[in-house]
C-alpha cells in the first residue's frame, strides 16, 4: 500500500466520522466556549412596557420564530409576575410545534420558558433530523438554556411542545454564531493511527531499496 493511499484513506475515514454530528448543550457557559463568532438577538424595542403585540410570525437578526398560530411579543411585565427578569420576550401558542428558521448556522442557542405552565416536556428537532428532548423549567416563568453545534449547517429547529394544555413556548433571547473547530477523540486516535501507518510504510520502502 502506497504512503499516498494511506493518507487519502485516513482523511476519507476521519471526514466520515465527523458528518452529520450535532452536540446539544443545556449550560450557556459550555455552549459559548464550544462556539465562535457568536452574534446575540432579543426582543426588546418591539413592544412597550407592560404591553403586547402579535403578528403571523416574527423576524429578528435574520431569525424566524413561527408558531402558525399565534405569535406574541410579551413585555416580561405585562402579567405583572415579573417573568423572565422582566425581559420581552416572544410566545408561540395555540400549536404544538413552533418552528425557528435562520440561514445555515453551525451553532445556535436561546433561553426558553413557559410562562402559562410549570414544568412539561418538548423536544427540539434540527433540520438534520438530530432530536434534543428536555423539559421546561419546574417553575413557570422560569427559563431553561438549549444550544447546539454541528459539523453540517442547520437552518431550522421545530420546537415540539409536548406538555399539552396551553401549548406555549417562549423565548427571551438568542445566539447565532459558528462552532469552533476542536478535533474529536476519535479523530485523534485515527490521526495517530495514521501517521503510525504513514512511518510503517516509509520504513518499507525504505528497506525495499537497500
Amino acid at each position: 500500500m502506497s504512503t499516498r493511499f494511506v493518507i487519502a484513506a485516513l482523511a476519507s475515514t476521519m471526514l466520515a466520522s465527523a458528518a452529520n454530528a450535532a452536540t446539544f448543550f443545556t449550560d450557556a457557559g459550555a455552549f459559548a466556549a464550544a462556539t465562535t463568532g457568536l452574534t446575540s438577538g432579543n426582543f426588546a424595542g418591539i413592544v412597550g412596557v407592560g404591553s403586547f403585540t402579535s403578528q403571523p410570525s416574527f423576524t429578528v437578526a435574520g431569525v424566524t420564530f413561527d408558531n402558525a398560530g399565534f405569535d406574541f411579543v410579551i413585555d416580561g411585565g405585562f402579567f405583572n409576575n415579573g417573568f423572565y427578569g422582566s425581559a420581552p420576550y416572544y410566545s408561540g401558542q395555540a400549536n404544538a410545534l413552533t418552528t425557528i428558521s435562520f440561514a445555515g448556522t453551525s451553532a445556535f442557542g436561546m433561553v426558553f420558558g413557559n410562562y402559562a405552565s410549570d414544568g412539561g416536556a418538548l423536544s427540539f428537532t434540527l433540520s438534520d433530523g438530530s432530536v434534543f428532548n428536555a423539559s421546561f423549567p419546574a417553575i413557570r416563568g422560569n427559563s431553561a438554556f438549549f444550544g447546539f453545534t454541528s459539523t453540517t449547517p442547520i437552518t431550522s429547529i421545530s420546537v415540539n411542545n409536548q406538555a399539552g394544555g396551553s401549548n406555549v413556548f417562549d423565548v427571551v433571547s438568542f445566539s447565532v454564531g459558528a462552532a469552533a473547530v476542536v478535533p474529536e477523540p476519535q479523530s485523534w486516535a485515527l490521526l495517530i493511527a495514521g501517521f503510525g501507518l504513514t512511518g510503517a510504510a516509509l520504513r518499507r520502502r525504505r528497506a525495499a531499496i537497500a
